[in-house]
Protein backbone atom coordinates (compact mmCIF):
# COMPACT_ATOMS: atom_id res chain seq x y z
CA UNK A 1 0.00 0.00 0.00
CA UNK A 2 1.51 3.64 -0.53
CA UNK A 3 -1.22 4.91 1.67
CA UNK A 4 0.95 4.98 4.81
CA UNK A 5 1.83 8.53 4.02
CA UNK A 6 0.79 10.71 6.37
CA UNK A 7 2.35 12.40 8.87
CA UNK A 8 0.97 9.96 12.04
CA UNK A 9 1.24 7.25 9.70
CA UNK A 10 5.00 8.11 9.25
CA UNK A 11 5.80 8.76 12.38
CA UNK A 12 4.49 5.88 13.78
CA UNK A 13 6.15 3.41 10.89
CA UNK A 14 9.65 5.67 11.50
CA UNK A 15 9.47 4.29 14.90
CA UNK A 16 8.37 0.88 14.64
CA UNK A 17 10.69 0.32 11.42
CA UNK A 18 13.73 1.61 12.71
CA UNK A 19 14.24 5.73 11.38
CA UNK A 20 15.07 8.16 13.95
CA UNK A 21 14.81 11.98 14.28
CA UNK A 22 18.30 12.48 12.05
CA UNK A 23 16.82 10.46 9.25
CA UNK A 24 14.00 12.18 8.99
CA UNK A 25 16.02 15.72 9.74
CA UNK A 26 18.03 14.30 7.01
CA UNK A 27 15.14 14.18 4.54
CA UNK A 28 13.88 17.14 4.65
CA UNK A 29 17.16 18.43 4.22
CA UNK A 30 17.56 16.58 1.09
CA UNK A 31 14.06 17.92 -0.12
CA UNK A 32 15.32 21.13 0.06
CA UNK A 33 18.08 20.88 -1.92
CA UNK A 34 15.62 19.02 -4.59
CA UNK A 35 13.18 21.84 -4.92
CA UNK A 36 15.89 24.29 -4.79
CA UNK A 37 17.77 22.58 -7.90
CA UNK A 38 14.50 22.00 -10.14
CA UNK A 39 14.61 23.48 -13.56
CA UNK A 40 11.71 25.83 -14.86
CA UNK A 41 9.62 23.19 -16.79
CA UNK A 42 9.76 21.05 -14.33
CA UNK A 43 12.23 18.64 -14.29
CA UNK A 44 15.55 17.95 -12.90
CA UNK A 45 18.97 17.25 -15.02
CA UNK A 46 22.49 15.85 -14.73
CA UNK A 47 24.21 19.49 -14.35
CA UNK A 48 21.87 23.06 -13.96
CA UNK A 49 20.95 23.73 -17.34
CA UNK A 50 22.16 20.88 -19.11
CA UNK A 51 19.58 20.07 -21.38
CA UNK A 52 20.30 23.72 -22.60
CA UNK A 53 21.36 24.21 -26.23
CA UNK A 54 25.54 24.55 -26.11
CA UNK A 55 25.27 23.86 -22.27
CA UNK A 56 27.70 21.12 -21.06
CA UNK A 57 26.23 17.52 -18.68
CA UNK A 58 24.76 14.91 -19.44
CA UNK A 59 20.62 15.09 -20.02
CA UNK A 60 19.52 11.91 -21.72
CA UNK A 61 18.64 10.86 -18.04
CA UNK A 62 16.15 13.59 -17.33
CA UNK A 63 13.24 11.19 -17.25
CA UNK A 64 14.68 9.19 -14.61
CA UNK A 65 16.21 11.58 -12.27
CA UNK A 66 13.08 13.85 -12.64
CA UNK A 67 11.10 10.01 -11.85
CA UNK A 68 13.40 9.47 -8.54
CA UNK A 69 13.28 13.37 -7.67
CA UNK A 70 9.47 13.26 -7.78
CA UNK A 71 9.01 9.74 -5.65
CA UNK A 72 11.13 11.64 -2.87
CA UNK A 73 8.34 14.00 -2.50
CA UNK A 74 5.36 11.56 -2.69
CA UNK A 75 6.83 9.15 -0.34
CA UNK A 76 7.11 12.48 2.45
CA UNK A 77 3.48 12.93 1.31
CA UNK A 78 3.79 15.82 -0.88
CA UNK A 79 1.35 15.72 -3.90
CA UNK A 80 0.14 17.35 -6.59
CA UNK A 81 -3.15 17.36 -4.50
CA UNK A 82 -2.12 18.63 -1.41
CA UNK A 83 -1.72 21.90 -0.42
CA UNK A 84 1.74 21.91 1.13
CA UNK A 85 5.21 24.01 0.27
CA UNK A 86 6.42 21.34 -2.20
CA UNK A 87 2.61 20.98 -4.08
CA UNK A 88 3.87 22.96 -7.03
CA UNK A 89 7.57 21.48 -7.52
CA UNK A 90 5.61 18.01 -7.43
CA UNK A 91 3.14 18.92 -10.09
CA UNK A 92 5.26 20.57 -12.31
CA UNK A 93 7.73 17.51 -12.23
CA UNK A 94 4.48 15.12 -12.95
CA UNK A 95 3.71 16.89 -15.71
CA UNK A 96 6.66 17.18 -17.11
CA UNK A 97 7.43 13.53 -17.42
CA UNK A 98 3.51 13.00 -18.81
CA UNK A 99 4.09 16.07 -21.82
CA UNK A 100 7.08 14.10 -22.96
CA UNK A 101 5.39 10.67 -23.24
CA UNK A 102 4.93 9.22 -26.21
CA UNK A 103 1.21 8.18 -27.84
CA UNK A 104 2.65 4.62 -27.15
CA UNK A 105 3.26 5.47 -23.52
CA UNK A 106 7.21 5.17 -24.32
CA UNK A 107 8.59 7.53 -21.29
CA UNK A 108 12.21 7.08 -22.16
CA UNK A 109 12.98 10.50 -23.50
CA UNK A 110 16.40 10.21 -24.80
CA UNK A 111 17.42 7.89 -22.31
CA UNK A 112 16.49 3.66 -22.47
CA UNK A 113 14.00 1.36 -20.28
CA UNK A 114 15.48 2.37 -16.99
CA UNK A 115 14.35 6.15 -17.81
CA UNK A 116 11.26 5.20 -18.69
CA UNK A 117 10.29 2.46 -15.70
CA UNK A 118 11.04 5.15 -13.54
CA UNK A 119 9.28 7.82 -14.68
CA UNK A 120 6.26 5.40 -14.79
CA UNK A 121 6.70 4.52 -11.10
CA UNK A 122 6.52 7.94 -10.21
CA UNK A 123 3.50 8.98 -11.95
CA UNK A 124 1.84 5.58 -11.04
CA UNK A 125 2.49 6.69 -7.06
CA UNK A 126 1.28 10.37 -8.08
CA UNK A 127 -1.96 8.59 -9.73
CA UNK A 128 -2.64 6.43 -6.52
CA UNK A 129 -2.07 9.38 -4.22
CA UNK A 130 -4.19 11.85 -5.94
CA UNK A 131 -7.04 9.78 -7.56
CA UNK A 132 -6.14 12.26 -10.86
CA UNK A 133 -7.53 10.50 -14.07
CA UNK A 134 -4.83 12.26 -16.36
CA UNK A 135 -2.15 10.45 -14.07
CA UNK A 136 -3.86 6.97 -13.78
CA UNK A 137 -3.94 7.03 -17.98
CA UNK A 138 -0.60 7.99 -18.44
CA UNK A 139 0.46 5.24 -15.93
CA UNK A 140 -1.61 2.23 -18.29
CA UNK A 141 0.09 3.41 -21.07
CA UNK A 142 3.65 3.20 -19.71
CA UNK A 143 2.61 -0.04 -18.32
CA UNK A 144 1.45 -1.48 -21.74
CA UNK A 145 4.66 0.23 -23.43
CA UNK A 146 7.05 -1.90 -20.21
CA UNK A 147 4.71 -5.68 -21.28
CA UNK A 148 5.28 -4.68 -24.87
CA UNK A 149 9.08 -4.49 -24.50
CA UNK A 150 9.51 -7.68 -22.39
CA UNK A 151 11.69 -10.14 -24.55
CA UNK A 152 9.48 -13.04 -24.80
CA UNK A 153 12.21 -15.46 -24.87
CA UNK A 154 13.94 -14.56 -21.73
CA UNK A 155 11.32 -12.89 -20.18
CA UNK A 156 13.65 -9.90 -19.15
CA UNK A 157 14.15 -6.28 -19.84
CA UNK A 158 17.20 -4.14 -20.74
CA UNK A 159 17.61 -0.91 -22.29
CA UNK A 160 15.51 -0.94 -25.36
CA UNK A 161 12.43 -2.89 -25.98
CA UNK A 162 12.60 -6.86 -27.36
CA UNK A 163 16.70 -6.65 -25.41
CA UNK A 164 17.62 -10.10 -23.77
CA UNK A 165 17.68 -8.65 -20.67
CA UNK A 166 19.39 -7.89 -17.44
CA UNK A 167 18.65 -7.97 -14.11
CA UNK A 168 19.09 -4.00 -13.00
CA UNK A 169 16.42 -2.52 -15.77
CA UNK A 170 14.35 -5.65 -14.92
CA UNK A 171 13.79 -4.57 -11.66
CA UNK A 172 13.22 -1.23 -12.36
CA UNK A 173 10.40 -2.21 -14.68
CA UNK A 174 8.91 -4.66 -12.36
CA UNK A 175 8.71 -1.82 -9.66
CA UNK A 176 6.81 0.09 -11.82
CA UNK A 177 4.29 -3.02 -13.16
CA UNK A 178 3.58 -3.60 -9.22
CA UNK A 179 2.83 0.40 -8.92
CA UNK A 180 0.44 0.18 -11.80
CA UNK A 181 -1.35 -2.98 -10.55
CA UNK A 182 -2.36 -0.78 -7.66
CA UNK A 183 -4.25 1.38 -9.73
CA UNK A 184 -6.55 -1.63 -11.23
CA UNK A 185 -4.17 -2.27 -14.00
CA UNK A 186 -3.82 -6.70 -14.89
CA UNK A 187 -0.32 -7.63 -15.25
CA UNK A 188 -0.74 -9.89 -18.13
CA UNK A 189 -0.14 -13.76 -17.15
CA UNK A 190 2.55 -14.43 -19.90
CA UNK A 191 4.36 -11.40 -18.57
CA UNK A 192 4.53 -12.21 -14.60
CA UNK A 193 5.24 -15.81 -15.85
CA UNK A 194 8.00 -14.67 -17.91
CA UNK A 195 9.16 -12.22 -15.24
CA UNK A 196 9.98 -15.43 -12.91
CA UNK A 197 11.59 -17.07 -16.19
CA UNK A 198 14.01 -14.74 -16.05
CA UNK A 199 14.65 -14.74 -12.11
CA UNK A 200 15.68 -18.47 -12.65
CA UNK A 201 17.74 -18.39 -15.39
CA UNK A 202 20.17 -15.59 -13.45
CA UNK A 203 19.67 -17.36 -9.80
CA UNK A 204 22.70 -19.56 -8.49
CA UNK A 205 23.09 -21.34 -4.80
CA UNK A 206 21.48 -23.95 -3.22
CA UNK A 207 17.90 -22.27 -2.88
CA UNK A 208 18.26 -20.01 -5.72
CA UNK A 209 18.30 -16.92 -4.25
CA UNK A 210 21.33 -15.33 -5.36
CA UNK A 211 21.29 -13.38 -8.31
CA UNK A 212 23.85 -12.15 -11.65
CA UNK A 213 23.20 -9.05 -13.55
CA UNK A 214 23.03 -11.44 -17.08
CA UNK A 215 23.50 -14.74 -15.53
CA UNK A 216 23.51 -16.60 -12.58
CA UNK A 217 27.31 -14.86 -11.61
CA UNK A 218 25.43 -13.28 -8.32
CA UNK A 219 26.55 -10.22 -7.00
CA UNK A 220 25.41 -8.03 -3.79
CA UNK A 221 23.58 -5.91 -5.87
CA UNK A 222 21.91 -8.05 -8.34
CA UNK A 223 20.94 -10.50 -5.91
CA UNK A 224 19.41 -7.29 -4.11
CA UNK A 225 17.39 -6.37 -6.91
CA UNK A 226 16.08 -9.78 -7.81
CA UNK A 227 14.92 -10.47 -4.07
CA UNK A 228 12.76 -7.57 -4.13
CA UNK A 229 11.09 -8.32 -7.76
CA UNK A 230 10.52 -11.56 -6.28
CA UNK A 231 8.39 -10.04 -2.87
CA UNK A 232 6.76 -7.27 -5.75
CA UNK A 233 5.60 -10.30 -7.67
CA UNK A 234 4.09 -12.38 -5.00
CA UNK A 235 6.70 -15.21 -4.08
CA UNK A 236 6.20 -16.10 -0.59
CA UNK A 237 10.10 -17.04 0.57
CA UNK A 238 10.75 -19.92 2.55
CA UNK A 239 12.42 -19.39 5.75
CA UNK A 240 15.21 -21.32 3.78
CA UNK A 241 15.18 -18.56 0.89
CA UNK A 242 15.04 -15.73 3.11
CA UNK A 243 17.78 -17.05 4.92
CA UNK A 244 20.07 -17.47 2.08
CA UNK A 245 19.47 -14.04 1.34
CA UNK A 246 19.65 -12.06 4.60
CA UNK A 247 22.78 -13.61 5.08
CA UNK A 248 24.27 -13.01 1.69
CA UNK A 249 23.09 -9.10 2.04
CA UNK A 250 24.62 -8.94 5.80
CA UNK A 251 27.60 -10.13 4.49
CA UNK A 252 28.15 -7.29 2.13
CA UNK A 253 27.25 -4.14 4.37
CA UNK A 254 26.84 -0.67 3.20
CA UNK A 255 29.97 1.21 3.23
CA UNK A 256 32.41 -1.68 2.90
CA UNK A 257 34.44 -0.70 -0.07
CA UNK A 258 33.38 1.87 -2.90
CA UNK A 259 29.92 3.29 -1.49
CA UNK A 260 26.96 2.38 -4.10
CA UNK A 261 23.82 4.08 -3.13
CA UNK A 262 22.32 1.96 -5.75
CA UNK A 263 22.76 -1.29 -3.56
CA UNK A 264 21.70 0.46 -0.81
CA UNK A 265 18.36 1.47 -2.07
CA UNK A 266 17.30 -2.28 -3.30
CA UNK A 267 18.80 -3.85 -0.61
CA UNK A 268 17.37 -1.69 2.28
CA UNK A 269 14.27 -2.44 0.37
CA UNK A 270 14.72 -6.18 0.27
CA UNK A 271 15.81 -5.92 3.95
CA UNK A 272 12.83 -3.82 5.28
CA UNK A 273 10.47 -6.02 3.04
CA UNK A 274 11.23 -9.44 4.37
CA UNK A 275 11.53 -8.13 8.64
CA UNK A 276 14.24 -10.70 9.02
CA UNK A 277 15.82 -10.58 12.68
CA UNK A 278 18.29 -8.88 10.71
CA UNK A 279 16.73 -5.86 9.66
CA UNK A 280 17.24 -4.02 12.76
CA UNK A 281 21.45 -4.26 12.71
CA UNK A 282 21.17 -3.70 8.22
CA UNK A 283 19.37 -0.53 9.03
CA UNK A 284 21.80 1.08 11.43
CA UNK A 285 24.12 0.48 9.23
CA UNK A 286 22.90 2.06 5.91
CA UNK A 287 21.28 4.85 8.39
CA UNK A 288 24.59 5.62 9.78
CA UNK A 289 26.48 5.11 6.69
CA UNK A 290 23.97 7.73 4.27
CA UNK A 291 24.02 10.62 7.54
CA UNK A 292 27.60 10.64 7.50
CA UNK A 293 28.07 11.39 4.03
CA UNK A 294 25.33 14.00 3.55
CA UNK A 295 26.76 18.06 2.90
CA UNK A 296 25.82 19.81 5.39
CA UNK A 297 25.94 23.49 4.40
CA UNK A 298 26.78 25.60 1.25
CA UNK A 299 25.19 25.51 -1.76
CA UNK A 300 24.89 21.60 -1.71
CA UNK A 301 23.92 21.81 1.67
CA UNK A 302 21.30 19.24 1.56
CA UNK A 303 23.06 16.59 -1.11
CA UNK A 304 25.14 13.79 -1.32
CA UNK A 305 28.40 14.31 -3.93
CA UNK A 306 28.16 12.44 -6.87
CA UNK A 307 31.75 11.18 -5.68
CA UNK A 308 29.55 9.65 -2.50
CA UNK A 309 28.28 6.88 -4.62
CA UNK A 310 29.34 4.31 -7.48
CA UNK A 311 27.58 5.52 -10.78
CA UNK A 312 26.95 8.94 -9.21
CA UNK A 313 28.83 10.74 -12.80
CA UNK A 314 25.88 9.20 -14.60
CA UNK A 315 23.27 10.46 -12.72
CA UNK A 316 24.55 13.71 -11.09
CA UNK A 317 24.08 14.89 -7.54
CA UNK A 318 20.05 14.60 -8.22
CA UNK A 319 20.26 10.86 -8.82
CA UNK A 320 23.15 10.00 -5.71
CA UNK A 321 20.63 12.64 -3.30
CA UNK A 322 17.28 10.91 -4.58
CA UNK A 323 18.68 7.43 -3.92
CA UNK A 324 19.79 8.23 -0.57
CA UNK A 325 16.71 9.70 -0.13
CA UNK A 326 14.25 6.80 -1.39
CA UNK A 327 16.74 4.49 0.82
CA UNK A 328 16.09 7.03 4.19
CA UNK A 329 12.45 6.72 3.36
CA UNK A 330 12.22 2.88 3.01
CA UNK A 331 10.49 2.97 6.20
CA UNK A 332 6.96 4.32 4.95
CA UNK A 333 7.20 4.08 0.98
CA UNK A 334 6.43 0.34 1.00
CA UNK A 335 4.54 -1.54 3.99
CA UNK A 336 6.16 -4.86 4.49
CA UNK A 337 4.75 -7.54 2.57
CA UNK A 338 4.63 -10.07 5.19
CA UNK A 339 6.25 -10.37 9.17
CA UNK A 340 7.85 -13.08 9.22
CA UNK A 341 8.79 -16.43 6.33
CA UNK A 342 7.04 -19.52 7.29
CA UNK A 343 8.62 -22.70 7.23
CA UNK A 344 7.04 -24.54 4.30
CA UNK A 345 9.68 -26.41 1.91
CA UNK A 346 8.79 -24.99 -1.23
CA UNK A 347 8.01 -21.27 -2.48
CA UNK A 348 4.82 -20.63 -3.03
CA UNK A 349 4.20 -18.07 -5.74
CA UNK A 350 0.71 -15.64 -5.13
CA UNK A 351 -0.17 -14.73 -8.54
CA UNK A 352 -2.05 -11.82 -7.20
CA UNK A 353 -0.10 -10.13 -4.42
Amino acid sequence: SLFQRSFEQRQRLIKEMGGSKESEASVSEALVYLARTQEPDGRWTHVRGSYKRGRKGRHKVDMAVTGLAALCFLAADHTPGKDGPYRQTVRKSVDFLIANQKPNGDLRGKGRMYCHAIATLAIAEAAIMTGDPGYRQAAFKAANFIVKAQNKRSGGWRYRPGDPGDTSVFGWQVMALRSVENLGYTIPPATRTGAFRWLRHVSSSKHKMLAGYKGPSHTPVMTAEAVFSRLLLGQQLTAAEQKEACDYLMANPPGRGKSNFYYCYYASLAMMQMQDEAWPKWNAMMRDHLLKLQKKSGSMGGSWDIKSSRWGREGGNVYTTALATLTLEVYYRYLPMYRAAPKQKKSTIIRKP
